[in-house]
């Protein structure tokens, strides 16, 4: 997809505030180097052209060396992708993965939301729920995000592989109950016809749970807007 692509099917969709967070990995595994932009200027500069806010996913491992202007994007998902697997049965570590978000969000702190908490369920096998045991991680996760005044992402993309977003409503939950404000909705489109999927049952959910507002980009700075 490119970006004129992506801007045309949103104003199709009636979709007048988003923002556009291409993939950057910035990490040692080859496969997720895919993910890649190769001149970030330019990437910018494309979407300012548009009249967008300059938009990044930025993946990291916590511990290959930063190497991407990350600090000059308007609005940046922080993801941690590097989801290590148990040799013996293929699972995956879910503590693991807990323990590279917490450690990456107190060694970095250009990003705005983290993107899609609870990602390993999307990859095990029957797409198994984060056990109540692992709620502590969360918890500790969620009020440094709160001190710092950044928040989390509802992904989306979730809802239609098996009917929960990214994080699942426990979790979202979870996160209203420690006081978290600071919420993204989106829909993780990899291919045009999956731009703003499910975002209304996203919406949904947040309503439910008793969430009043939505963190947007507008004007130079982030506002909440009503839901």
């Amino acid at each position: 997809m490119t970006i004129p692509q992506i801007v045309e099917r949103a104003e199709a969709l009636g979709i007048d505030q988003y923002i556009i967070t291409d993939h950057y990995e910035n990490v040692s595994d080859r496969g997720l180097k895919r993910f890649f932009i190769s001149n970030p200027e330019e990437h910018m500069a494309q979407l300012r052209a548009h009249g967008l806010p300059t938009g990044l996913e930025f993946g990291w491992d916590t511990k290959t060396p930063i190497n991407y202007p990350v600090e000059a994007y308007d609005f940046v998902l922080l993801s941690f992708h590097d989801l290590r697997r148990n040799e013996f049965g293929g699972s995956i570590h879910y503590e693991s993965y807990l323990e590279d978000v917490w450690n990456g969000i107190n060694a970095f702190h250009h990003y705005t939301v983290l993107a899609h908490l609870d990602l390993p369920r999307r990859y095990i096998q029957d797409n198994i729920p984060f056990q109540k045991k692992y709620y502590p991680f969360f918890e500790q996760i969620f009020k440094k995000l709160i001190e710092e005044g950044k928040g989390i992402e509802l992904n989306c993309s979730t809802i239609r592989q098996y009917g929960q977003p990214n994080p699942d409503r426990d979790i979202i939950e979870l996160y209203f109950r420690c006081g978290g404000k600071v919420l993204t909705l989106g829909s993780d489109a990899h291919q045009i016809e999956d731009i703003g999927k499910d975002l209304l049952k996203g919406l949904a959910i947040l309503k439910e749970i008793g969430f009043q507002y939505l963190t947007v980009y507008e004007n130079g700075e982030y506002v909440f807007k009503p839901i």
